[in-house]
């Protein structure tokens, strides 16, 4: 039974050939480590200080104690509502929660306030994306890579293309992502999937290998693999990358299904 299509997959063969693809959830790259004895007492002795409370949030934030870090955002609003970082850091937390809505809210004041503000843009291109509105997710990674060029965005703006089947512009996208960031497996994962539905089979599978050997551990890119040396005819290698799959993921069910086909297959043929 073929698998039910889903956005940003493709399906193809008797086989589970469910493409996984690499969306990648931009997220502010700060290194706070232990710091909220230091924010703590920058915020004790001048309570005044919005930029002390709201790195206590984000520091309380990285430790996971949500409660404490939205006490300190909503401190830092108090003193000044026009703080766009704070702002910002809300919007996270409202993504991390599932509350999309709200997350929106936050990234359009942080933008209104902060027309310079690269993060906020991407955040805003994310969300629409995940809501399936496109156009507007286009606009906002637009506008974000006029501020400051990225490779995550570069990537998403690729899987967006590909979406779209403008495979040609998907493939431009992952080529700046790499140039930009030339160890991002996601991108070569995803260039991957650009030539496999090209048919570009030995081209997929370089892609694919490039990412293995950046990261043997990423189990979407053996499956990948595997699903194109099943297209190419090479049933013992697809398998060994199906196995793979289960070494990092055993509860893959794709990876599990395609290897029983496979078997089956190999039974079948053995009995001719």
């Amino acid at each position: 039974m073929i698998k039910p299509k889903r956005s940003s997959y493709l399906i193809a063969f008797v086989l589970f050939i469910v493409i996984p693809f690499s969306f990648i959830t931009y997220k502010r790259n700060i290194v706070w480590k232990d710091n909220v004895p230091l924010w703590k007492d920058v915020a004790d002795k001048s309570p005044g200080n919005v930029r002390g409370h709201n790195n206590l949030g984000v520091s309380y934030s990285v430790q996971n104690q949500r409660g404490k870090a939205i006490d300190e955002y909503v401190i830092a609003l108090k003193l000044d509502p026009d703080y766009a970082p704070t702002h910002y850091n809300f919007g996270l937390i409202y993504s991390d929660q599932k509350q999309i809505d709200e997350a929106i809210v936050e990234y359009m004041t942080v933008v209104i306030l902060r027309p310079d503000y690269a993060e906020a843009y991407i955040m805003l291109g994310d969300l629409y994306n995940k809501q399936g509105h496109v156009d507007k997710a286009v606009m906002e990674y637009v506008i974000a890579l006029r501020l400051k060029d990225h490779p995550i965005v570069r990537n998403n703006l690729g899987l967006i293309y590909y979406n779209q089947g403008w495979l040609d512009e998907a493939v431009n996208e992952y080529l700046i992502a790499l140039r930009l960031k030339p160890d991002y497996i996601e991108a070569y994962n995803n260039m991957g999937n650009v030539y496999y539905t090209q048919g570009r089979l030995d081209e997929a599978i370089g892609q694919y290998l490039t990412a293995i050997r950046i990261n043997p551990d990423y189990p979407d890119t053996h499956y990948n693999l595997g699903n194109t040396y099943f297209r190419k005819g090479r049933f013992d290698d697809a398998v060994e990358e199906y196995k793979t799959v289960l070494r990092l993921d055993s509860g893959n069910t794709d990876a599990i299904h395609n290897l029983k086909l496979l078997s089956e297959k190999k039974g079948s043929s053995a009995h001719k």
